[in-house]
């Protein structure tokens, strides 16, 4: 569908709530991949999602630091086939924090520029250290929070790097992990409106935490919220918010076709996104909800530097 071709299974980052990492890693070799792609390009395909758990996995390296050569082979054969555009499916954001020029190369493999972004799905899950030390501690990895700073650092380090490529991110976040508290929350609502306010590049979508990996590591069953508190409604509040945002300013550009099919979709869009964050709304304030912190909360301890927030808005 869509021109997707397996390049690799599992991941081997080890967080507790998905049940990939309990599949042992498996590699497709570069040739074979580019002869599935080529099955497509063959009958009409113009474009590749190359499918993968965690892309910069392929073939990693000690202390689940990338594999640079076989990741630029991989990209290499891929490309070599004729497809106008490509773009991996998952990966983690610790990979372009920790190393920029990497996704340097494999942009330039891509060719992403302001015409073709690449997009790629991150799980984000969290704005809280505790969490994330908790859940998915080797995904920060080969970066390590403390010594490389907060996992919000790292995160926002990582959009940077990926939207000076080209690249947009569409992370997931989730809400009623194990051990969770309001703080933990209001921690992702200010890493989202940071990110947000600095005009960075990238999705956010919330889910309810259902850790398929621990029912079949442990047994028994870990409930989920049926009842929303205001830090969870928030987080919700806060990723529709910029999904509004980001839509308003993508929508008429990203949109293909010819004007009147391009002037109904940005409509629909931009009209769909407004309506799902008024009902929100509507639904949190019915419960008792005030929405006023969601819109202004920040971790305040944390600033990206100005020249960077210009730079990546104008790339936008």
């Amino acid at each position: 569908m869509r021109g997707v071709v397996e390049v690799m299974r599992g991941c081997g980052v080890g967080c507790d709530f998905c049940e990939v990492t309990l599949r042992p890693l498996r590699y497709y070799e570069p040739e074979t991949v580019k002869q599935e792609v080529e099955v497509n390009t063959k009958a009409g395909i113009s474009n590749c999602w190359f499918h993968s758990d965690e892309i910069f996995a392929y073939k990693h390296e000690r202390n689940f630091e990338p594999n640079e050569d076989a990741l630029v082979e991989l990209f290499s054969a891929i490309m070599e086939t004729g497809v106008k555009r490509a773009n991996p499916t998952h990966g983690r954001i610790s990979i372009p924090a920790a190393f920029p020029e990497l996704i340097g190369k494999l942009s330039a493999i891509l060719h992403a520029g302001p015409e073709n972004w690449i997009g790629i799905q991150i799980g984000l899950e969290t704005g809280s250290d505790e969490l994330a030390k908790t859940h998915m501690p080797n995904k920060t990895l080969p970066l390590h929070i403390g010594a490389d700073g907060t996992w919000a650092e790292i995160v926002t380090e990582g959009v940077v790097n990926l939207n000076r490529n080209y690249w947009r991110p569409a992370f997931t976040v989730q809400i009623g992990q194990e051990q969770e508290t309001p703080e933990d929350n209001w921690m992702t609502v200010g890493l989202i409106n940071d990110m947000s306010n600095a005009n960075l590049e990238f999705t956010v979508t919330p889910l309810v935490n259902v850790p398929l990996g621990l029912l079949k590591t442990r047994g028994g069953f870990y409930p989920v919220y049926d009842q929303l508190d205001e830090a969870q409604a928030s987080v919700i509040f806060a990723c529709f918010r910029h999904l509004q945002k980001i839509t308003f300013r993508n929508a008429a550009s990203t949109t293909k076709g010819n004007p009147l099919t391009r002037f109904a979709i940005t409509h629909i869009m931009t009209g769909g996104i407004t309506a799902i964050l008024t009902a929100l709304g509507h639904v949190f304030k019915a419960k008792g909800f005030s929405m006023e912190r969601a819109k202004k909360h920040t971790l305040g301890d944390r600033q990206i530097e100005k020249d960077l927030e210009h730079a990546i808005a104008h790339q936008a």
